[in-house]
Order: C-alpha cells, then sequence, then structure tokens
C-alpha cells in the first residue's frame, strides 16, 4: 500500500481563509489537488511531509502546522493507498515557488471555491474537516512582511515566483508556531513521535 502526506496549505487574508491547490499535470486530464507527497521506503511521515513543502511548493518555514486532521484508503488504477493529512497555515504575504515539472499552476481560493474545484472526494472531505477546525480555533495575530499578497482566484503559472518565509511566535490550540527557524515547526510531543517531525 502506498502511502501519501497531503498537505492542506491555507493563509488568511482580508477577512477570509484561503487555500492553495495546484493544477497537476496528468497525462488524461489535469487536474487541482492540494501538496502530495509520496512516502518513500520506510521514512517517517514528518520527513514525506516536509520534503513536499519544500520541493512542490517551495516552503521550508510556516507560521502552523496542525497535527493530523483526517486520513483515509483509496484504490484507483490498480493502486491501493492511503492518503495521512495535515494542514500548515503560512503568512498572508508568502509567495510560492512551483514545481513546473509537477503542476502547471497554483491558485488561492475561497473554502467554497477550493472544494469545487478538488477532484477527489478524500481532497474534499479533508478539506471540510479543516475548514470546520479552523471556525472553532483562536487566530493568532500575524507580523508585517515587505512582500505583496495576491486576491483569492488569481493564477499564477509556474516560472518566475520568489520565495518569502514566514516568521511568528506563539503555541496556541492544536496548532504550533514557529519564530525564525531552519525547519518546520514541532508537532505536540505524542504526535513527533509517531510521525517524526523531530
Amino acid at each position: 500500500m502506498h502511502t501519501i502526506a497531503q498537505c492542506n496549505v491555507y493563509r488568511y487574508t482580508e477577512g477570509q481563509y484561503q487555500f492553495l491547490l495546484l493544477k497537476r499535470i496528468d497525462e488524461r486530464k489535469h487536474f487541482w489537488q492540494p501538496v502530495t507527497e509520496p512516502q518513500e521506503g520506510d521514512e517517517e511521515i514528518g520527513v514525506t511531509l516536509k520534503r513536499g513543502l519544500r520541493s512542490q511548493i517551495g516552503v521550508e518555514h510556516v507560521k502552523h502546522l496542525s497535527q493530523e486532521t483526517y486520513s483515509y484508503e483509496w484504490y484507483t488504477g490498480g493502486n491501493r493507498g492511503r492518503d495521512i493529512v495535515f494542514a500548515v497555515e503560512v503568512h498572508s504575504k508568502t509567495e510560492i515557488i512551483l514545481d513546473n515539472k509537477q503542476y502547471l499552476e497554483y491558485q488561492w481560493l475561497s473554502y467554497e471555491d477550493a472544494l469545487d474545484m478538488v477532484k477527489w472526494s478524500g481532497n474534499k472531505e479533508a478539506l471540510r474537516r479543516l475548514m470546520k477546525r479552523l471556525e472553532t480555533e483562536p487566530r493568532v495575530p500575524e507580523i508585517e512582511l515587505n512582500t505583496h499578497s495576491a486576491p483569492a482566484g488569481t493564477s499564477y503559472s509556474a516560472a518566475g515566483n520568489a520565495q518569502v518565509n514566514a516568521n511568528t511566535a506563539t503555541q496556541q490550540g492544536n496548532f504550533v508556531s514557529q519564530v525564525r527557524h531552519d525547519q518546520l515547526p514541532e508537532l505536540p510531543e505524542d504526535k513527533n513521535k509517531e510521525y517524526g517531525l523531530l
């Protein structure tokens, strides 16, 4: 069985949450999805998660990293697998470096538009669960960065993007934050042991 680290990347800007979707290059049909990265060998899922964020969208610094939000099994094209879903909040002004070998473009979308655009039912359910959780989580104020934030629904091609790393402080609720660190933030101790994010 294949194991996939799925990550719903989101930001809070202009009074609403926006979710990052990537348009995947596929032989049959292009489709939109969150960040997904296959686990390699016996590596721990935390390693898989960090590699996916770094290689697919150029993100190494995040504002909040959630515990596992959802997991599900799937079967398609003769392959069986399991997605372990996490959620990552980035600063509202973080820019994305897109992997142009896997994706054509990306968009920041409202919850409703993202839910409508993702292809697979597992992606939809993971997004629903995340939004329900975000509606009850307290928010942490952001610091200002000297970059720009584009509105939801804007498409970006795979070329010409620049990265800005997010910085913040504070641990709150089910999310963990970081300040100027070279790795993704740590999960609570029990999840660190289970998913290897130490």
